[in-house]
């Protein structure tokens, strides 16, 4: 069984490292992002072994015929389910800007405004149904038993979309007094996983005896919970938080990494940073970075002592061009000599709202402040920097608009370089 489940995870990191960067949006070589989906994974797969333990012992009694590599299967279908759920927070984040992607252990846990909490129950119930699929479809081979995987797997996915919403309801309604060490905060999130865990096993159990029965349950979960929620008298919704579409680059307060400029090409087909090492005060070390937007992906680092550096744009060989005061920052083509883009780094010392689409009004983070974008509707956005683990408030930010007025791009202090796409 073990086997089997090692036969899913691994490919994908080897054959893709870095796919935790791609799942939760962070780079950087010393980012923590890059190993946590397979922690994840490997605790998952763990949870679904003892699921699948469970209910291999039930059905046995009732049939033996059924229970043959329940567990395998189980176990199979679970790390399956787990990575579609992370790719609907994925489509939640490219697309929504928001989303519990950002929430460390927290992605488990449902919050935020409705249209965050109905995707991730939605990512819950298709992790439902991929879990009860590769339950019992591969042990069904006549015409009338391919029913009784599709019933299951239905039956499978309301469970699972009614502990989704148990979760929820939990969440929002516990109620958390002041802590100075706060011990409600966890004891929240392990009852909301042992909720969540008990109404999925108990519609899992009555599954084995009656599916329709199991679906009539958890149906009826999910309504006794919308009339709970829609009496509640505390806000069972979170006000729309917008977090980075990108991080390029993770804080890191040990490094003494501090972040000069950021700054977008002329064309916005660039972004630069100007970032440096600084010990006492002092420079000790200078680097500007490069960024391709069409996919953010790291194209160029001029380092201390340099001022240029060659690559490659659209198949063309360039060199990046900087002067000594990095001020800016040029990309000429080798064959001809020509300017391909122009990079001012001082661009971003005054707010330019008019790179903004028209009514949008942004204030940009200060202190322990963090950054609001106003929409023409007048709602108010807030721009969480998580996930990066934000050791200390910046006392600088340093940001610039994209030509086009649809990325905000941020330089913290600490060395944190983030990504927002305007909605």
């Amino acid at each position: 069984m073990w086997c089997l489940a090692a036969a899913v995870l691994l490919p994908f990191h080897f054959a893709v490292p870095g796919l935790g960067k791609v799942i939760f949006g962070a780079s950087g070589a010393t980012s923590w992002f890059d190993m946590w989906w397979l922690v994840v994974l490997v605790l998952t797969t763990f949870a679904f072994f003892m699921l699948g333990i469970w209910q291999e012992k039930a059905i046995t009694r009732i049939c033996p015929n059924e229970a043959k590599g329940w567990t395998s299967r189980t176990v199979i279908g679970g790390v399956l389910g787990l990575l579609a759920y992370l790719l609907v927070l994925a489509l939640l984040r490219d697309y929504y800007f928001g989303g519990p992607l950002f929430s460390y252990w927290g992605f488990f846990i449902l919050d935020g405004d409705p249209v965050e909490v109905g995707v991730t129950v939605a990512g819950w119930m298709v992790a439902g149904m991929l879990v009860g699929l590769a339950q019992l479809l591969p042990s069904h081979s006549d015409r009338r038993k391919p029913w009784a995987a599709i019933t299951w797997s239905v039956a499978s996915a309301l469970a699972w979309g009614a502990g989704a919403l148990s979760c929820w309801a939990l969440f929002k309604l516990y109620v958390i007094g002041y802590e100075p060490i706060c011990i409600s905060c966890l004891l929240r999130l392990v009852y909301c996983a042992a909720i969540a865990g008990g109404v999925i096993a108990i519609g899992g159990g009555i599954a084995i005896l009656n599916r329709y029965v199991s679906m009539t349950f958890s149906i009826l979960v999910g309504v006794a919970i919308a009339v709970l929620m829609s009496n509640s008298v505390t806000p069972v919704f979170s006000p729309r938080t917008i977090h980075p579409y990108r991080v390029l680059e993770p804080e890191n307060a040990d490094a003494y990494s501090f972040v000069e400029s950021v700054a977008f090409s002329d064309d916005g087909a660039i972004l630069g940073a100007v970032k440096a090492e600084k010990w006492m005060g002092e420079n000790v070390g200078v680097r500007v970075l490069l960024w391709n937007t069409s996919g953010w992906t790291q194209i160029a680092t001029i380092k201390e002592g340099e001022t240029s550096t060659p690559l490659m744009m659209a198949l063309v060989p360039a060199v990046a061009e900087t002067t000594l005061q990095r001020d800016k920052l040029y990309i000429r083509s080798q064959l001809d000599g020509s300017i391909l883009h122009t990079i001012d780094f001082h661009v971003n010392t005054y707010i330019n709202e008019d790179r903004l689409p028209k009514g949008y009004k942004f204030k940009p983070p200060s202190g322990y402040e963090e950054g609001q974008l106003e929409t023409p509707s007048g709602q108010t956005l807030t721009m969480d920097p998580y996930p990066v683990p934000s050791y200390h408030s910046p006392n600088r930010v340093y940001y610039d608009y994209s030509p086009d007025g649809r990325n905000i791009a941020a330089g913290y202090t600490f060395g944190g370089i983030w990504v927002w796409r305007i909605p």
